[in-house]
């Protein structure tokens, strides 16, 4: 099953197979960072649920609502590659899709002011 997650590292957002209510180690193609994720059902929350691993937890305690969750051995011995999404993903994943930043739009504007300035000074010269 095809999930998103985005690295607790870079930030970036792709896809990467397991399923979502299942432990999984993550691996991120962008950064090579690896992270853990999980989620408790039972209150709905999650994350990276391992700060060392070499300690290898069997299991994990929710915060919020003190479920625990058993973490099988086999877990840690596949790391999930998280890949950017391909077009079809966008939809069947729910992967959300980037915005231009207003930084890139005033970018452009100011690109534009400064050709249209040029452009009134030459036909002021000519």
């Amino acid at each position: 099953m095809k999930e998103y997650s985005e690295c607790s590292k870079c930030g970036f957002v792709g896809v990467a197979n397991y399923d979502a209510f299942e432990p999984a180690i993550i691996q991120c193609t962008n950064c090579e960072h690896v992270y853990s994720y999980i989620w408790c059902e039972k209150c709905g929350i999650g994350g990276d649920f391992i700060s060392n691993f070499d300690e290898k937890p069997d299991s994990w305690s929710c915060s919020d609502c003190n479920t625990t969750i058993s973490i099988p051995y086999n877990t840690y011995l596949r790391n999930r590659k998280l890949k950017a999404p391909l077009e079809h993903e966008y939809e069947e994943v729910g992967v959300p899709r980037e915005n231009p930043s207003e930084s890139n739009v005033a970018f452009y504007v100011v690109i534009i002011l400064v050709i249209m300035v040029i452009l009134y000074i030459y036909d002021l010269g000519v």
